[in-house]
């Protein structure tokens, strides 16, 4: 896997934009799909990195960047179909989609992952199959096997 301060440069590289030589880095956020400017980052471990081995806390393919804000509202809350104190909804509808396959291709690479812990299986199907995989999502996807090796299955099967 990749070293920490690898994965910031290469999240930069996936997601942020740049019009011009004069206008600062900006990036969409992975959960509202808003373009803000990189100050504002975060990067979310969208399968909480308590959960996962040690050596895979900077596996590209369960890293999204986000507000800062909305990252700690997030905290390691379980995903679900509203926002509450025990459950997160992703507040654009692309983003589910994109939540429901990284959720897939980290509880698929460790099966030791408790589901109940992250998303429950019915909301995973659900927004896997109502929000189809992005043109930007396979993009990203390819671009994280140049730098990582590794492929979402659950992308790259579209």
């Amino acid at each position: 896997m990749l070293a920490k301060s690898n994965v910031k440069i290469i999240l930069r590289l996936l997601y942020c934009t740049r019009e011009n030589i004069n206008v600062p880095y900006k990036f969409r956020d992975g959960y509202t799909n808003i373009v803000l400017p990189m100050n504002r980052a975060s990067i979310e471990h969208v399968v909480p990195k308590c959960y996962i081995p040690k050596t895979s806390v900077w596996d590209l393919n369960n890293l999204l960047l986000v507000d800062k804000d909305l990252n700690n509202l997030r905290s390691n809350t379980k995903f679900g179909n509203s926002n509450s104190k025990k459950s997160f909804c992703p507040y654009h509808h692309d983003s589910r989609g994109v939540v429901a396959r990284i959720c897939a291709h980290m509880l698929y690479t460790f099966p030791s992952i408790d589901n109940t812990l992250v998303i429950d299986k019915e909301t995973l199907f659900k927004w896997n199959e109502k929000y189809p995989v992005t043109d930007l999502e396979k993009y990203r996807n390819e671009r994280i096997y140049l730098y990582q090796g590794t492929y979402n299955r659950f992308i790259d099967s579209y």
